[in-house]
């Protein structure tokens, strides 16, 4: 059992204790640990409890957590957001705007993209990332505290 166990360590300490949780977990072994650091926990953890509220949210390994959430996150800007004109868009399911950054959750990023150049003239700094656990969690707990 493992308590948010790199908290304090430097990049190398970091490193060898999670080669050790590995050679351990290898060995057929298993290792529970608490983390706030959802990239650590995305990068070594086969199964996510999640707790908000005191209650199990989502228990599963981390694909089946991410995927709960699902699909691609596409992030651009855009001078005139429009909320109405976005979420009609093929495969938009959510759609964040602050200031001219936009965030599209979207279940199929290639419709998605050929709509909104094929809409939108004004389309800049177009990146997409996958769902990470922090987005999901996020999600999956409504992003409270």
């Amino acid at each position: 059992m493992l308590d948010e166990p790199t908290v304090g360590l430097d990049v190398e300490s970091r490193r060898a204790l999670w080669q050790e949780v590995r050679a351990r977990t290898a060995k057929g072994r298993t290792v529970v640990f608490a983390t706030h650091y959802l990239t650590e926990a995305d990068d070594y953890a086969d199964r996510v409890v999640l707790l908000a509220g005191g209650k199990i949210v989502a228990d599963g390994p981390v694909n089946t957590i991410k995927s709960l959430v699902g699909g691609t996150e596409v992030r651009f800007v855009l001078d005139r957001a429009d909320v109405n004109g976005l979420e009609t868009l093929p495969g938009v399911r959510q759609v964040r705007i602050e200031g001219r950054a936009v965030a599209l959750r979207t279940g199929d990023s290639d419709a998605t993209l050929r709509a909104l150049f094929a809409t939108f003239d004004d389309v800049r700094e177009v990146r997409t990332m996958s769902t990470d656990l922090e987005s999901a969690v996020l999600s999956l707990t409504g992003g409270g505290g």
